[in-house]
């Protein structure tokens, strides 16, 4: 069974162009082999987003080398793959989208937005914008492939342009090092949450996660050696209705210093940690903030979907995200928090 290839129709002939890569006639059939190994519907869901990203980069017939680094990059960061994995896919994905007639292509694309959640539907939406950037100059062809890719994937253009203007600010505006907290850090952190809240509840509610070895994800936005910017993912849980306990993640406290806001630091920050919440095999994410601002990254009401703060009068600042698909279709009843948060 060849699921990475066989979905986007590509038959492992040994005459078949190898992908642009430094590794042997081995390491590519070893590469081969990884990815057929991987469960079908996951196999489908990285081919579909390849092939997807693909759309954008071929829409004015043809593919430059800028747009063919971006791809495997995303598709490596992205979908959790090695390097030599990642230029397979993308290789597979850029043959195909030179051979697929437009209903073929509609319905990969469609395949995508069935395995995916929402939030990985918008990550994907970010990606298009990258790869369409990738040669520091956006076609027209390019422009209106992307929004109907983001048609086909039930996308509204409102939650298109928003997630324009949050690329740009993200991915133009700054370019510092992410990276996971170390001890060295913690004056700074700490220094850093009181300045960006005027309290140290906050701060101290990261202390208090560090001392009970709670946080998950504990990540700092670094520019010229100076910590900029910080946000910190925790465990929550979640007591459905049933009486079950599952674990979960939350988002924040997300700070970031006053002189370094609007350059797209704190968003970085949050796709970071979403991205490894990801990886970890976390469902759901939660996050206390303002609407507004975290629709972008796929967050929702909570309430809607039957989860309920143990906070009180929270209404629709209390938000979920889902980061497997068919998680919120499982889960309902009542969130806590970390003690950690206790009297914040």
């Amino acid at each position: 069974m060849k699921p990475i290839l066989d979905f986007l129709g590509l038959d492992r002939d040994e005459g078949d162009d190898t992908p642009s890569s430094s590794t042997s006639g081995a390491s590519v059939r070893d590469t081969l082999e990884r990815l057929e190994a991987l469960p079908t519907d996951r196999a489908r869901f990285v081919a579909s987003f390849a092939f997807v990203l693909s759309r954008v980069a071929h829409a004015d017939s043809g593919f430059s080398s800028a747009e063919t680094d971006a791809m495997e990059r995303l598709v490596a960061e992205r979908m959790g793959l090695s390097p030599d994995e990642a230029a397979v896919v993308v290789h597979v994905a850029k043959t195909q989208s030179r051979l697929l007639g437009e209903r073929e292509i509609t319905l990969v694309t469609r395949e995508f937005s069935r395995l995916a959640t929402r939030a990985e539907v918008l990550g994907l939406l970010q990606c298009l914008f990258a790869v369409s950037r990738a040669d520091d100059d956006v076609s027209d062809l390019e422009s209106r492939e992307v929004e109907a890719i983001a048609a086909e994937l039930g996308i509204e253009e409102q939650a298109v342009d928003v997630a324009r203007r949050a690329f740009a600010i993200r991915h133009l505006s700054w370019d510092g090092e992410l990276r996971p907290e170390r001890p060295a850090d913690h004056e700074s952190i700490h220094a850093l949450n009181v300045a960006a809240f005027e309290q140290d509840a906050e701060a101290l509610v990261v202390q208090r996660l560090r001392a009970q070895e709670d946080p998950i994800h504990s990540l700092v936005a670094v520019e010229e050696g100076e910590i900029v910017g910080h946000v910190v993912f925790s465990t929550v849980t979640l007591e459905d209705g049933d009486g079950s306990i599952t674990r979960h993640v939350a988002l924040g406290p997300l700070a970031v210093a006053a002189e370094h806001r609007r350059r797209g630091i704190a968003g970085r920050l949050v796709d970071e940690g979403l991205r490894l919440s990801r990886a970890d095999g976390a469902q759901l994410c939660f996050v206390l903030g303002d609407p507004a601002y975290y629709r972008r990254f796929g967050f929702e009401p909570a309430a809607a979907r039957d989860l309920v703060s143990e906070y009180e009068g929270v209404g629709d600042a209390f938000m979920v995200s889902e980061l497997r698909r068919g998680a919120l279709e499982r889960h309902r009843g009542l969130v806590r928090y970390s003690a950690a948060f206790e009297g914040v």
